[in-house]
Formats: structure tokens, C-alpha cells, sequence
């Protein structure tokens, strides 16, 4: 599978629901009345993964660094990979496309609850319509534990691996 990566414009990526999305307003305000537009309460999330409030859903942000992300199916389960380092595109799609089970975890699962069956991902800064890139997927709606892996190919490649796994 040669997967497709998304970017953003420095800020942190967020994954969600299309509802939630609807309602994110990035830069331009909250969709929760803070005092804080949802870019800024997105940039606070200093973790790998964080779940905030948005409008009537929860919104998944993509913390730490802002890394080139995709988004897969992997058989009952979901994975982003976050490129940290790879030599090339092949190796990224020969690697992805052998995640090993039981990767080491360098962070505190997540949880979040998913409620319709369309979520994405998109430069936290943007409001939906005018995302300049992004990524829709199909998802089973349901509660996810969401974990932070470390898969480490050595001088060939390293990637951040999120699986969004349903409880």
C-alpha cells in the first residue's frame, strides 16, 4: 500500500469527527466560547495525543511536533504513523506495511469516543473549508483506546505509531 502523507503549516495536526470538524474554527475563534481560539488550545497539548473539547465531540490533537502524518486501516483497527525520519518514501510504505505488534509504548494511552462513521485529519490552524490538506476516513463509530508507539528502524527509519484500537 503506498500511503499519502499530510502536513501542516507548524502548528499540531487534530483528528476528529466530521461534526467536530465542522465546528473547529482554528485560528479564527472556539468553538467551545474560550478565551482561547481552538488553534491556541490545540498548540497547548505538549504530549503526543490529547483529547479536547470542540462544539458536541471530542477532538484528538496530534501534539508535540508537527510531523507529516497518514492514517490506515489495519485489520479491526486504525494506525497514524507520524514521520520523524525515514530514507526514503518506499522504505515508509515497505515499513508501515509491517507494523510488528508489541511495539514499545513512550506514552500514556488515550481514550476517546467516536460517533459517526467519517472523521479526518487536518492542520489544526484551518477551519474545514478551507483545509488545505487533508485526510477522511471511515471509521466504526465506538470508544477508542489510542496508544503511542516507537517504531525505530534505525538509521532507515523512525516513526511515531498511534492505533486507534475500539474497546
Amino acid at each position: 500500500m503506498n500511503h499519502r502523507w499530510i502536513n501542516s503549516h507548524g502548528g499540531p495536526l487534530i483528528f476528529c469527527s466530521m461534526q467536530a470538524a465542522s465546528g473547529w474554527m482554528g485560528i479564527t475563534g472556539s468553538s467551545v466560547k474560550s478565551v482561547k481560539t481552538d488553534y491556541e488550545r490545540a498548540c497547548d497539548s505538549f504530549s503526543y495525543l490529547n483529547v479536547i473539547d470542540s462544539n458536541m465531540s471530542k477532538i484528538l490533537i496530534l501534539g508535540d511536533e508537527p510531523l507529516a502524518s497518514t492514517i490506515f486501516h489495519t485489520g479491526h483497527d486504525f494506525t497514524i504513523a507520524r514521520w520523524i525520519s525515514c530514507e526514503s518514501l518506499m522504505v515508509s510504505d515497505i515499513a508501515l506495511n509491517d507494523i510488528p505488534i508489541g511495539l514499545p509504548e513512550i506514552e500514556k494511552s488515550v481514550s476517546m469516543h467516536i460517533y459517526e462513521d467519517e472523521s479526518i485529519i487536518f492542520d489544526s490552524a484551518a477551519v474545514l473549508h478551507e483545509s488545505e490538506d487533508e485526510m477522511r476516513v471511515k471509521i466504526n463509530p465506538g470508544k477508542y483506546e489510542i496508544t503511542t508507539e516507537l517504531f525505530d528502524g534505525g538509521h532507515r527509519f523512525k516513526f511515531l505509531i498511534h492505533r486507534l484500537r475500539m474497546k
